[in-house]
């Protein structure tokens, strides 16, 4: 099921914080960016006709809450971002990001690290 980033970050916001009113997830996703209200609102509406969100009414107000988790939905925006940009490619997106971005010294060493651990992981799964 495909969703839109903001379906998918209220969705998210939903499952990780627990039941909440429309304002209270506009009060939330708004300390990442400005989202109006009715946006949401329209939002949690698709939302709820595609059975990812249910409602309960207390006291005159809808309290949501989310009826799957997320990762439940199949790949996630990083992953169709991967398939459709980069051709399903990790190296090609660490490669651009490594690229673009600047890291730290921390950073690269937290890396090294993953990946190091990651070797060690396939190394294991191999000998089974």
């Amino acid at each position: 099921m495909r969703l839109g980033k903001l379906q998918y970050t209220i969705l998210q916001t939903l499952h990780t914080q627990g039941p909440m009113t429309a304002r209270a997830l506009t009060e939330a996703l708004a300390l990442s960016g400005v989202v109006a209200h009715s946006t949401i609102q329209t939002l949690l509406r698709q939302l709820e006709a595609k059975g990812l969100v249910a409602h309960e009414v207390a006291e005159r107000t809808f309290i949501f809450r989310a009826l799957r988790a997320p990762d439940e939905l199949g790949p996630t925006p990083l992953r169709e971002l991967l398939a459709r940009v980069y051709e399903g490619s990790v190296y090609s997106l660490m490669a651009h990001l490594l690229q673009q971005e600047k890291l730290s010294e921390a950073q690269k060493q937290q890396l090294r690290e993953l990946l190091e651990e990651d070797s060690e992981a396939s190394e294991k799964g191999s000998t089974l």
